[in-house]
């Protein structure tokens, strides 16, 4: 059988090597040995098997400026006898090697897995805002030396105020990187740090104000000051009877709000009424009966 590469590859003789790469990249597809399909289009009366390896052979003859052009001039008799500048052409090539090196067949880079991050924040950088900057241990592949080395990589986060917990900050390709793979994603996912003095809902603040049981039950003998985020004090004063449940809600004194940091969510404050560890039994039948005395 006289060897027609062109045929082969099923291309014109004026072919480019662009497209005689991409006809190699479709013929060495269709009759690779683990392409379940019979059907490579051209070729009907050979073999899958045979044609993956004239495909080969092919692309190892016309991707080469000399062979190829020893081929164009004096055709396979000419490739197979050899000239005064070339020696007897014979195709020893790898035909997997071939074809993985033309990246048809190539799988795609794998992506290192995201390094996710706790981000603590106190009250006071969520009310005001802040920037974070974090130190990380990063692993990056050395190409040259052929090794991963860890490295110190610094990244910066502003903080808006009014940070949700659960808001994820991302690093595109700033993590690990291990051979022939994309650098891994980092994230830095906030959470609330607890604090002894508030307690958050989404951006309103609650806080609890111990009170003696004779300014609950008889309104407050002095106003009681109550210390801001922002290092202000204002001061609350309660005339009547203060229960258990009962709250004071104060308008725009909570956290900023996410989505608009100029408005404010509302600070609630919660009573802890002290009540006495015993009362004396004189002072007890004293309170009792002034108790009764009162509405029910």
């Amino acid at each position: 059988m006289v060897k027609d590469y062109y045929a082969i590859l099923n291309i014109p003789e004026n072919s480019s090597p662009q497209e005689i790469l991409e006809a190699y990249k479709v013929y060495a597809t269709k009759s690779h040995p683990q392409n379940p399909s019979e059907d490579v289009g051209h070729l009907p009366e050979l073999s899958k098997s045979k044609i993956w390896q004239l495909v080969n052979e092919a692309y190892d003859v016309l991707s080469n400026p000399e062979t190829k052009d020893i081929f164009d001039r004096y055709g396979e008799d000419g490739l197979l006898s050899g000239t005064t500048y070339h020696e007897p052409y014979v195709y020893r090539g790898d035909p997997m090697k071939t074809y993985n090196d033309t990246f048809a067949f190539e799988s795609p880079k794998t992506k290192d897995a995201n390094l996710e991050i706790t981000l603590p924040l106190d009250i006071t950088e969520v009310y005001h805002g802040t920037v974070k900057v974090v130190q990380i241990l990063r692993r990056n592949y050395d190409a040259i030396r052929k090794k991963s080395v860890l490295q110190e990589h610094r990244l910066i986060i502003p903080i808006q105020p009014g940070v949700t917990t659960g808001t994820k900050y991302l690093f595109r390709e700033e993590g690990d990187q291990g051979p022939d793979a994309i650098p891994a994603d980092v994230i830095f996912k906030v959470k609330d740090m607890e604090n002894g003095t508030y307690r958050r809902d989404g951006s309103d603040l609650h806080m609890n104000c111990p009170i003696e049981l004779i300014d609950a039950l008889c309104g407050f003998r002095q106003p009681v000051p109550i210390r801001t985020l922002d290092d202000r004090t204002f001061n609350i004063m309660l005339t009547g009877v203060v229960g258990p449940s009962y709250v004071k809600q104060i308008p725009n004194e909570g956290l900023p709000m996410e989505d608009n940091c100029e408005k404010r969510g509302d600070l609630y404050i919660h009573f802890n009424i002290k009540f006495p560890a015993e009362i004396p039994v004189p002072v007890k039948k004293e309170l009792r009966k002034l108790l009764e005395q009162l509405p029910q």
